[in-house]
């Protein structure tokens, strides 16, 4: 049994969730820790990387078990799924996507990375997470602009692979989109159902 939860994230959505998420751990007997990076593309870095697998060794002294938890977007999910992959090779990790991209791709499928000087995605690792937890109403917390480029990725597998989902989309205006919990739950499972069928068969994409 694990003792405790390291909860990787950014301000921004430390400030929303972290009440909610603590007082989840506190009733199932569960410490959390957080450990917080810059909200911005750029902390997919080495820097960063180091600097969580810094935070991560300190919290395993004295022999402390413990998961690690990505709450946030798709940068904090590529980041701490990479740390994850390749402290002590390899613990467990729970991803929490906050953002739409994420739910319905990025938090999907085990890959994870960081960005080199001059190359994205250069380093990494394909480290499945043990659970994805997507909850579709901290997507209305989302900036609208936010919402609305996750649902790009959401028209792209509605035109290769689920017609049902583009007929659904078609019939739907954006703007109400987002406060509809029914029509989200629905957009989410469907394209991580397929995001998962394509990882099943291509998991390194060879």
């Amino acid at each position: 049994h694990h003792s405790s939860a390291v909860i990787l994230t950014v301000p921004p959505v430390r400030k929303l969730f972290e009440q909610r998420i603590k007082s989840s751990f506190d009733k199932a007997n569960i410490h959390s820790f957080f450990i917080e990076v810059p909200d911005t593309e750029k902390s997919k870095s080495l820097a960063q990387y180091s600097k969580v697998l810094n935070q991560l060794t300190k919290i395993s002294k004295g022999g402390n078990s413990f998961f690690l938890v990505t709450l946030g977007g798709g940068v904090v999910g590529d980041l701490g799924g990479f740390a994850a992959a390749t402290f002590k090779r390899g613990i467990p990790y729970v991803h929490i996507p906050t953002t739409l991209l994420a739910q319905v791709d990025s938090a999907i499928g085990g890959k994870t990375g960081i960005d080199l000087p001059n190359a994205k995605n250069m380093a990494g690792a394909v480290w499945q997470p043990s659970v994805v937890l997507s909850d579709v109403s901290v997507l209305q917390s989302l900036p609208e602009r936010e919402f609305i480029s996750g649902l790009g990725e959401v028209i792209k597998y509605g035109v290769i692979a689920d017609e049902k989902l583009f007929q659904f989309l078609e019939q739907c205006p954006p703007k109400e989109l987002q406060t509809d919990l029914d029509a989200l739950v629905y957009l989410v499972t469907a394209c991580s159902r397929c995001k998962g069928e394509f990882v099943e068969e291509y998991e390194r994409d060879q």
